[in-house]
């Protein structure tokens, strides 16, 4: 039960997330024609993260996992409701930035929650199955954003979305029980930060974990921004997005058997190769069925990517600081896709959508070579 609880908030903040990027994005372009400013509101996602993530790891450690999501789930809340509230860019900034620290706090507590659950043996299962929800909720958050504003408007969209984190709060207020990790250390952290990053290994696994995410992070950007210049329409940039995490949704459906038959190290370094071509192919295609199919290959690598890498990192951090680490890993994270989303953006304004998405295709190809050659990552047992 408190595993399927977990999923079933997961499932609710990237709904939440999700749909509230498509939102942001297909505004934006409804508001302003720059492409620089879309890439500036889509980082704002990334902007509290750089500067809370460290803080908010060590918050999980320090006081377990409800009151972190109770929190991330007033603060998504209000962010979703501001731009129903005032329609506006500026709005809309805000409101990113609150959905994206939101989403933040509550990824590193549900992510802690899976790997806490049980013991070492079952962590990499418990988290893929955590990981499943946010597949779930990956694919339906587009699709409701999508839908939401050819149906009922921009406006009225936001308002459907903040429904989501209303009922994340609610379930959790009716379930304080089925809460894993208890009330945390019930301490603030010691020792230097620094001593968390000793290990070369770990080192190299929140690097690739880092890199993958940028990459990924920019062909979001790119799906509306693409789709809608190709008069591809609302609803279908929703469609094309949820195609991905239903890719995703299915790999990590698959992934035990994978791993049995490959190890972590083939299978990411495969995974990383599919996702860098369907990118580097995206922008030639104007085919709604074509970008589906392309769209799915990301998402096939995000499905795997994302929760081996979470679990063989919580394994290789210190016992009691993983939090901390996690948060150490927010910031990296948070920083690198802010600042790539912004300058692709403004990139893609200069020189076109086309060449910036090769040149993520080949950053991409470049974290295939490292993730088999330095990460080590078939070395780090979950």
């Amino acid at each position: 039960m408190k595993l399927a609880m977990m999923i079933v908030l997961s499932l609710l903040a990237y709904s939440a997330m999700m749909g509230s990027r498509v939102a942001v994005s297909l505004t934006a372009l409804k508001l302003t024609d720059s492409t620089l400013v879309i890439g500036a509101l889509v980082g704002m996602f990334s902007l509290l993260p750089i500067f809370l993530g460290l803080s908010a790891g060590r918050l999980v450690d320090r006081f377990g996992l409800r009151r972190p999501l109770f929190g991330a789930g007033f603060a998504m809340l209000g962010g979703l409701l501001l731009p129903f509230l005032w329609f506006n860019v500026w709005a809309l900034g805000v409101s990113s930035a609150l959905v994206g620290a939101a989403f933040m706090m509550s990824a590193l507590a549900l992510t802690n929650a899976g790997a806490l659950i049980g013991s070492v043996e079952v962590r990499t299962r418990n988290i893929s199955w955590i990981f499943l929800g946010n597949s779930a909720g990956m694919a339906l958050g587009p699709m409701m954003a999508g839908v939401g504003i050819d149906q009922i408007g921009h406006r009225a969209t936001f308002l459907m979305l903040a429904a989501l984190p209303a009922l994340s709060i609610m379930i959790m207020a009716l379930a304080q029980h089925l809460m894993p990790g208890g009330q945390g250390s019930g301490k603030p952290s010691s020792g230097k930060l620094l001593e968390n990053l000793r290990s070369p290994q770990l080192r190299a696994l929140i690097f690739s974990n880092v890199l993958i995410s940028a990459c990924l992070e920019v062909f979001y950007l790119f799906v509306p921004l693409h789709g809608t210049r190709v008069g591809v329409s609302a609803s279908m940039v929703g469609v094309i997005m949820s195609s991905a995490f239903a890719a995703n949704f299915t790999m990590r459906s698959l992934m035990p058997i994978l791993l049995r038959r490959m190890g972590e190290g083939a299978l990411l370094a495969l995974m990383f190769c599919v996702a860098a071509t369907s990118i580097g192919l995206f922008s030639w295609f104007s085919s709604p069925a074509m970008l589906m199919v392309l769209a799915a290959g990301v998402g096939l690598c995000h499905g795997v990517a994302v929760p081996i890498l979470s679990s063989l990192i919580f394994t290789a951090s210190p016992a009691g600081r993983q939090g901390e680490v996690a948060g150490v890993r927010a910031v990296a994270m948070s920083g690198t896709v802010g600042v790539a989303q912004v300058a692709a953006g403004g990139l893609s304004g200069l020189i076109g959508i086309a060449p910036v998405m090769a040149l993520v295709a080949a950053a991409t190809f470049g974290g295939a070579w490292f993730v088999r050659t330095r990460a080590t990552v078939r070395e780090a047992k979950a």
